[in-house]
C-alpha cells in the first residue's frame, strides 16, 4: 500500500472495524513500516466514530516521533483503492526527507473569519513553511466564514503554493463535521496544513452547464440569499425550478446556482436549506448583485473520470494522489465511482466525500460545490 523508492513516500491505509481503537491500529500498520523521517498523516473518518477515540488513539501512535504531523476531519465516506465506504477510517501518509510540515488549526465564523486566515498563514511563515510547497485545508462543511478565511490566508503567503482541499458535512443529517490535528480536535473550525518542498498539481471539474435564462440574486450576505430577481428568495427560486412539495435541501441537489466567471467557467453554489422569512441558506458564500443562472447535469460519473485522466496527463508518475469528491455528485452520479477508481494503478490515494471543495494554484483559493477534485504529489 505504498510507493517506496521515491523521495517523497505515501501509504494508504483503511479499516471498516467498528471501534475506533481497532479501526486506527488497522489502518495504521498499512502505512507506518519503514519510514521514520518527516511525515503528515491526513486521516478521514465517519461519524459514526468518536473523535476523542479517534484522536486519542493517533496521538498515543504519534507521540514517540516530533516530526509526525497529523490533519484531517469527519466526512460522510472516505475513498479509497477499496471504494467508497459510508462507515470507516482511512490514513494516508505522506514523508520525505526535506519536507517542513506545519499544522494550525482556527476556527471559523462570519466577523473574525479573515483575520483567522492571515494569523494561520503567518504561524505557518514564522514555523518555516515556504514555497514551493502544497497548503492542504480541511474545515467544517457547516460554518460560516472559509471563503473571508481563504482570503485572509492567501493575503499572506500568496500565490507561489497549490492550495488543495475541502470541506465536512452530512447534508442529510444537517450536521457539520470534526476537525482535528496532532494538537487536538474540535468543530466549527478549519484546519491548515503547510507542506514545504511537497509540489502538487491540483484539478477540479463540475461538469454541469446553464440552464435556460439569467436571473440576479439582488440581496444576499454570506451563506443566505434573501432575494432572487428582486423578491423573497424561497418564492423566486421555486419558481425558477419549477417544483414544489418537497424541501429546499432535496431540491436544490439537483439545481444548483451557477455564477459566471471571467475564465468562462462556472462558480457553483448548492441551496442546503430555507431560512424563516423565506430566505435561503446555501453551502458556501452567494456572490450578490450577480447575474446567475440555474444549472443542469451532465454524465457525472464521466466528469470524475476526466478529472483524474487530466491530472494524470499533468503528473504522469506522482507519489501520492488526494480526492476531494462532492457528496451531492456522488449521489447523482448515482454512487458510480468505479470508473475513477480504476485509473490510479498502484498510486497511493485516499479521498473523502466533500462538503465544499478547494483547488488553486497561482490564484486566490475558493471554495467551490459539486466538483470533483484530485490533487497528485510531484517528485
Amino acid at each position: 500500500m505504498s510507493n517506496g523508492g521515491r523521495r517523497v513516500k505515501a501509504a494508504w491505509g483503511a479499516s471498516k472495524r467498528r471501534y475506533p481503537r481497532e479501526a486506527v491500529r488497522e489502518a495504521w500498520t498499512q502505512v507506518v513500516p519503514g519510514e521514520v523521517g518527516p511525515s503528515l498523516f491526513l486521516c478521514f473518518f465517519t461519524p459514526d466514530y468518536s473523535p476523542d477515540e479517534v484522536f486519542s488513539h493517533l496521538n498515543f501512535l504519534l507521540y514517540e516521533y516530533p516530526s509526525w504531523r497529523l490533519a484531517g476531519l469527519s466526512t460522510a465516506g472516505i475513498i479509497s483503492p477499496r471504494g467508497v465506504w459510508e462507515q470507516g477510517l482511512g490514513l494516508l501518509r505522506i514523508s520525505g526527507e526535506g519536507l517542513v510540515i506545519v499544522t494550525s488549526m482556527a476556527k471559523l465564523g462570519r466577523l473574525a473569519a479573515f483575520q483567522a486566515g492571515k494569523e494561520a498563514g503567518e504561524e505557518l511563515l514564522a514555523e518555516g513553511i515556504r514555497p514551493p510547497g502544497t497548503i492542504f485545508v480541511f474545515y467544517d462543511g457547516y460554518a460560516e466564514g472559509i471563503t473571508p478565511f481563504l482570503w485572509g490566508l492567501y493575503g499572506v503567503l500568496g500565490p507561489d503554493f497549490t492550495y488543495v482541499g475541502g470541506g465536512g458535512g452530512e447534508h442529510s443529517l444537517g450536521k457539520g463535521s470534526v476537525q482535528l490535528t496532532e494538537g487536538g480536535w474540535t468543530t466549527g473550525a478549519a484546519v491548515v496544513v503547510g507542506v514545504g518542498g511537497l509540489e502538487t498539481v491540483v484539478l477540479a471539474g463540475h461538469g454541469w452547464r446553464p440552464k435556460a435564462s439569467p436571473f440576479f440574486v439582488t440581496r444576499a450576505e454570506g451563506r443566505t440569499v434573501t432575494g432572487i430577481n428582486g423578491f423573497p428568495a424561497r418564492e423566486a427560486y421555486l419558481d425558477l425550478v419549477k417544483e414544489r412539495g418537497r424541501s429546499i435541501s432535496e431540491i436544490g441537489i439537483a439545481h444548483p446556482l451557477g455564477f459566471p466567471r471571467l475564465t468562462g467557467e462556472f462558480l457553483l453554489r448548492d441551496p442546503l436549506r430555507e431560512l424563516p422569512g423565506g430566505a435561503i441558506e446555501f453551502v458556501s458564500e452567494v456572490p450578490y448583485n450577480s447575474a446567475a443562472f440555474l444549472m443542469q447535469a451532465e454524465d457525472l460519473a464521466a466528469v470524475a473520470e476526466r478529472v483524474v485522466k487530466k491530472a494524470f496527463e499533468l503528473s504522469p508518475e506522482p507519489s501520492f494522489g488526494l480526492i476531494a469528491y462532492c457528496l451531492s455528485h456522488h449521489w447523482l452520479a448515482s454512487k458510480s465511482t468505479e470508473g475513477m477508481l480504476s485509473l490510479w494503478g498502484e498510486v497511493p490515494y485516499l479521498g473523502f466525500l466533500s462538503f465544499g471543495e478547494i483547488a488553486a494554484k497561482g490564484a486566490v483559493p475558493f471554495v467551490q460545490n459539486k466538483t470533483v477534485t484530485v490533487a497528485l504529489g510531484r517528485e
